[in-house]
């Protein structure tokens, strides 16, 4: 499918202008001065990642030879776009983003020594230069997508929406088009890979690791280019030998740049005087069908990629899931024989025993098994559940019915439960019960999420080919590297003593039996948002409400 304007645009762009005061640096200062000058500039450093060579690094040799100015010479000689205003208020979001990628892979390759800290800082940028690139070709279509409030994950499917292409296909074909080394171009709209097969298509470990792990730690602190990073924070830093002491997250004030930010686009007059003898009336060769042939086979490939890691890291989840379901299953069966002994002997001991300082304590034991007890229920509720008696029902009732039931335990804990209005039935084809019972520990885990005073919602949407419902909170969420834990038993994210958490886990087993799945996917409104899907029954006849109809969300 051919390009829409904004990805069009950005992929005529020869480059992107560097300041005029970044040209004046390369010409006239050292390497060490000129590159303080240019390392922010993004127009400059892809000027200079031109030049780099096979090898990842960027020596001062580079940034004191002729050939960056020789390139810059003949591109000004074209129509050159505007100069870049990074510190417009529709633009600046994106580019701190960058600079907050760049920053930490830099004082990550610092710190571990694993490769070239400029080579890191020259792969962060690249990884950006879709983005970047669609900001000096169309602005507006830019902060369209930065504001956009959908949740990073699905940034490549919006782009793709209002660009035509998405943000790493545009930056694999510039990066190839503009000449970048191997290492440095198989950065750009690769770091949702894994390290091992980005190092067949090229790219440096090293490098590649730093740059992927400083991506990770950006998006945990708001600044996401939607680079669908999906590996765990775990996973990432053991590829990388660094120890879970090494892994605290740098504050906003540790991390700064040391040169002065540049306020808005420069007058390029001002130093047109000593950059006249860069232009040159050369042109650059455009691409040929096939290149463009191979280019669209690569984002296929690098999509069915992306696909497939998510299947099989969902797979691999449920495997894991089931797991421990069999193991919950023969450790709840092992504790339930010894109890009821205890049990037993306790109520044999109490019915004899005039003491009271003795019977109080053995009611106390009663007390506690009877505890016991109701946690392994609850726990082979989650491990074997019963098999699903299906009938059809209506998914907007049932949660209408859970609310109800929730709401006066929602006002004691003074949050504000909200139920989406319907519009009409979503029918489906399930166990009345269990789909009940899931819901009811969804949203009760979002009003214990609440702080008080906070607020919880609930609605019902149409999905692709199923049903969606959807419960969000006005609590923190979950943090990066918990995620990934929010469906283990007896995990919670609340003090101890308050949750045994047993509810999550227990919503995804029983909609998993029923042919649905429960996830996690927080969006840039709300970072608590939990979503039951179940499929639409196949009877339905009358059309379905579009998206966000069936029950309409309220504030």
């Amino acid at each position: 499918m051919r390009p829409s304007a904004p990805g069009d645009a950005a992929l005529r762009l020869s480059w992107l202008p560097p300041r005029p005061n970044a040209l004046l640096a390369l010409a006239t200062q050292t390497a060490a001065e000129a590159w303080r000058c240019v390392r922010t500039d993004p127009g400059a450093v892809f000027l200079i990642a031109r030049h780099l060579p096979s090898q990842p690094g960027l020596s001062p040799q580079i940034l004191e030879s002729a050939a960056p100015l020789a390139t810059a010479r003949r591109l000004l000689a074209r129509a050159t776009p505007p100069q870049p205003d990074w510190s417009n208020p529709e633009l600046e979001p994106i580019y701190q983003a960058a600079i907050r990628h760049a920053l930490l892979a830099e004082r990550w390759a610092r710190k571990l020594g694993q490769c070239d800290p400029e080579a890191a800082w020259l792969g962060a940028w690249t990884a950006a230069l879709g983005w970047l690139a669609v900001a000096v070709a169309d602005p507006g279509a830019a902060a369209e997508c930065w504001r956009h409030p959908v949740y990073t994950s699905v940034f490549a499917e919006l782009q793709r929406r209002l660009w035509g292409l998405d943000a790493g296909s545009l930056a694999r074909r510039l990066a190839r088009r503009w000449g970048f080394p191997p290492w440095l171009s198989v950065l750009a709209g690769s770091l949702h890979c894994p390290a091992e097969l980005a190092c067949r298509l090229g790219a440096d470990e090293g490098v590649f690791r730093i740059v992927q792990w400083a991506g990770l730690l950006a998006a945990e602190q708001g600044a996401d280019l939607g680079y669908g990073i999906s590996f765990s924070r775990e996973e990432l830093a053991a590829g990388l030998s660094i120890s879970p002491d090494d892994q605290l997250t740098e504050r906003d004030d540790e991390l700064f740049i040391d040169e002065p930010k540049h306020a808005g686009a420069p007058n390029r007059d001002e130093a047109l005087c000593c950059l006249l003898d860069l232009a040159l009336a050369l042109r650059e060769r455009p691409g040929t069908a096939g290149n463009d042939l191979l280019e669209t086979e690569v984002d296929r490939l690098h999509d069915e990629l992306a696909r497939q890691s998510r299947t099989e890291k969902d797979r691999l989840e449920a495997r894991k899931l089931r797991a421990l379901a069999e193991f919950a299953a023969g450790a709840g069966h092992e504790i339930n024989n010894p109890l009821a002994v205890i049990s037993v002997h306790a109520q044999q001991l109490l019915q004899e025993e005039e003491d009271e300082s003795r019977r109080s304590s053995l009611q106390r034991i009663l007390r506690q098994t009877e505890r016991i007890h109701q946690i392994l229920r609850d726990l082979m509720q989650f491990a074997r559940p019963p098999r699903p008696r299906r009938q059809e029902c209506d998914l907007c009732h049932l949660v209408h019915e859970v609310g109800d039931q929730l709401r006066p335990w929602a006002e004691e804990m003074r949050v504000r439960l909200n139920i989406g209005e319907c519009v009409e039935a979503a029918p489906i084809l399930a166990d009345v019960g269990m789909i009940r019972t899931a819901l009811t520990c969804l949203v009760r885990n979002a009003i214990e999420a609440a702080s008080p005073e906070g607020w919880a919602r609930v609605w019902v949407e149409r999905g692709d080919g199923n049903w969606r419902v959807v419960v969000e909170d006005s609590g923190t969420g979950p943090p990066p590297r918990r995620q990934d834990l929010l469906f283990n038993p007896f995990f919670s994210g609340r003090s101890a003593g308050r949750g045994r958490g047993l509810g999550l886990p227990t919503a995804w087993r029983l909609v998993q039996e029923n042919g649905g799945n429960v996830c996690f996917e927080p969006s840039r409104e709300t970072p608590s948002r939990f979503v039951l899907s179940l499929p639409a029954h196949p009877s339905v006849t009358t059309p379905l409400p579009v998206e966000g109809d069936a029950l309409r969300r309220t504030a």
